[in-house]
């Protein structure tokens, strides 16, 4: 290979160095520059909850270790909806976390007791799953009470199927016509239908 060649390719490689690094270096000033608005805004001791929360979706701010710390910062400070999304989501990226379910059913709790209809969905889901029954029928009734459609139909499935609560086929009725006329078209109200509604018209 001659020399020029060489000496070509040596700039060459050379530039592509330099560009690589400069991109690199405007890349964690970007991040640095978004670090420091998070920590401007947060440096003021008055933020609530749903101002961290609303702070996420600006659009300069990408950096998603960034977008992490405010959401953690919202539900610290009590916003609800981040409760629910730290509960559901943020945990499960920390796997060396112990006693995961008892931190996940304490902030979806704290999200639940605040009255939002989807955080008590969420808590009864997480009960139901791992067969607290009581306790999910305490939280979908709950929700139910606070026109949940989805929270009304479960309730419904809890009292046809006698879970958690004594069977009461009025009750089931009652929560599901509730729940369809809520506008829930969820599988249990087919399934309702196909159990007890169908079979008594037929006769």
């Amino acid at each position: 290979m001659k020399a020029s060649t060489i000496k070509e390719l040596g700039i060459v490689s050379l530039v592509v160095l330099c560009v690589v690094l400069l991109w690199q270096n405007r890349s964690m000033r970007d991040e640095l520059r978004q670090y420091r608005a998070v920590e401007t805004f947060l440096a003021a001791e008055d933020r609530t909850g749903a101002e961290c929360r609303t702070e996420v979706g600006r659009q300069d701010i990408q950096d998603e270790t960034a977008r992490r710390l405010l959401r953690i910062m919202a539900a610290q400070k009590g916003d609800a909806r981040a409760q629910l999304g730290f509960a559901l989501f943020e945990l499960g990226e920390y796997p060396a976390i112990q006693d995961i379910d008892a931190k996940r059913e304490k902030w979806l709790l704290a999200a639940a007791r605040q009255g939002e209809p989807e955080c008590m969905f969420a808590l009864a889901e997480f009960y139901n799953q791992g067969g607290a029954l009581q306790r999910a029928f305490h939280w979908y009734r709950e929700g139910a009470l606070r026109n949940d459609a989805r929270c009304m139909a479960m309730l419904g499935q809890l009292y046809l199927d006698g879970a958690g609560v004594k069977a009461d086929a009025s009750q089931a009725e009652f929560w599901f016509k509730k729940a369809e006329a809520a506008g829930c078209s969820d599988t249990l109200l087919e399934e309702w239908k196909t159990r007890c509604v169908i079979p008594q018209n037929a006769r």
